[in-house]
C-alpha cells in the first residue's frame, strides 16, 4: 500500500522541530492519485480538452478570427501543405487537427508519427509547414524531428 505522510506538530511538546508523522493509506496506487480519479491519463486528457481549449482561446478571439500574436504571419506565407508530427496522444490530436485544417483552411495536411521521422529520408517541400505537437514539450522523438526539419531550413511551428 502507498500512503502519504501528513506532518503535524508534536502533541506532547508542541515543538515545530519535533514532528510526529501521521500515515494515511491511499485507496489506490500512486498513479491513481496523479490521474485525478480517471482510469487512464488519456481519459483525463480527453476530459481536459474543452477547458484547455478555452484557456488557449481566451483573449485571442477577435470577431470570427482567432489571433495568435506570437505567430509571425510571414511563416504562413506561401504554405501549400502542412505536415503534423507527433507521438501518442498528441498524434491522435494531430489526426483531428488535420481534418479541421483541410476542412476549414483548405490546406492539404498529413500526419506522421514523429518517432519514425528520423529513420526516413523524408522529402519536405519548401512550401510545407512542419508542425510538431507535444503535450509536454519534451518528447524526444518529436524534438528530434523538429531539429532535422530546422536543419533542412523548413518553416516550423511547435504546439505544446
Amino acid at each position: 500500500d502507498y500512503g502519504y505522510v501528513n506532518l503535524k506538530e508534536c502533541k506532547l511538546c508542541h515543538d515545530q522541530a519535533c514532528i510526529q508523522p501521521n500515515f494515511v493509506v491511499l485507496s489506490q496506487d500512486k498513479s491513481f492519485a496523479q490521474k485525478d480519479g480517471y482510469r487512464f491519463f488519456m481519459e483525463k486528457e480527453i476530459y481536459e480538452q474543452s477547458r484547455v481549449l478555452g484557456e488557449v482561446l481566451m483573449g485571442r478571439l477577435q470577431g470570427e478570427e482567432i489571433v495568435f500574436e506570437d505567430i509571425n504571419e510571414e511563416i504562413l506565407k506561401d504554405i501549400e501543405e502542412i505536415t503534423l508530427y507527433a507521438c501518442g496522444t498528441s498524434y491522435h490530436a494531430a489526426l483531428s487537427g488535420a481534418y479541421l485544417l483541410e476542412r476549414l483552411a483548405k490546406v492539404k495536411t498529413k500526419v506522421e508519427v514523429a518517432s519514425e521521422f528520423r529513420y526516413r529520408e523524408a522529402i519536405i517541400g519548401k512550401n510545407t509547414l512542419f508542425v510538431v505537437i507535444s503535450q509536454s514539450g519534451e518528447t524526444a522523438d518529436t524534438l528530434e524531428a523538429l531539429k532535422i526539419a530546422k536543419a533542412q531550413g523548413v518553416k516550423t511551428l511547435a504546439i505544446c
